[in-house]
């Protein structure tokens, strides 16, 4: 049984990094200022990231924190036209997405007492290797499915930008849960390929 928020436990643990490889032929992050057109941001958000971690394993007494993305394939954009025109209901997506993926696992101050980040954490290996039925896997729309599976937080693939630094500029910052103060954003920069998710209370985020 979850005890209410609040109660008598210990602080918090947090789990140390979970790293996923997230590949894809079809990704789609639908950036908010359009309105005609819907045009995707040029990588995965984190919120769009924390959701594959959400949709392998969650409960109610855990948060995944997504601390690290990185980009090993180049930014391939594709236009695909909806309807007769050519200039109305286009939309921007990307092509061919791999991803490593960094998220720390954390109990939450409402967690039964006898719950375990390792008990979570083998649920999670176990449940990447073989997903529940039903388990839907995808990059930011129900029809680009994600290939995913576990890597070592070393194990990185090519990063095909090298080391210099690539502007993605702002992405979208991914809330906690419980979260209704509103939207915000960071300017996200990729170097060596990847983009370091900053913390809740930085300054670096703007609302």
């Amino acid at each position: 049984m979850i005890e209410a928020a609040g109660a008598d436990l210990q602080p918090s643990p947090t789990s140390k990094p979970f790293t996923l490889r997230v590949t894809g032929e079809r990704a789609f992050f639908p950036r908010p200022e359009f309105r005609l057109d819907r045009v995707s941001f040029d990588v995965i958000t984190p919120r769009a990231a924390r959701g594959i971690f959400d949709a392998i394993h969650w409960r109610p007494s855990i948060r995944w924190t997504v601390e690290r993305i990185r980009i090993n394939a180049p930014i391939v954009r594709r236009t695909l036209h909806q309807g007769a025109g050519g200039g109305a209901g286009r939309t921007v997506i990307l092509v061919d997405v791999d991803y490593s993926i960094d998220a720390r696992l954390t109990l939450l101050s409402g967690r039964s007492e006898t719950e375990t980040l390792a008990e979570h954490a083998a649920m999670f290996a176990r449940r990447t290797r073989k997903p529940r039925p039903g388990t839907k896997l995808y990059l930011g729309r129900p029809d680009f499915i994600a290939q995913v599976e576990a890597v070592g937080s070393d194990d990185s693939a090519c990063a095909p930008y090298g080391a210099k630094e690539l502007d993605l500029g702002w992405l979208p910052f991914d809330h906690s849960y419980d979260d209704d103060s509103g939207q915000a954003y960071f300017h996200a920069v990729a170097r060596a390929g990847a983009i370091e998710i900053p913390a809740a209370n930085a300054e670096d985020l703007f609302a």
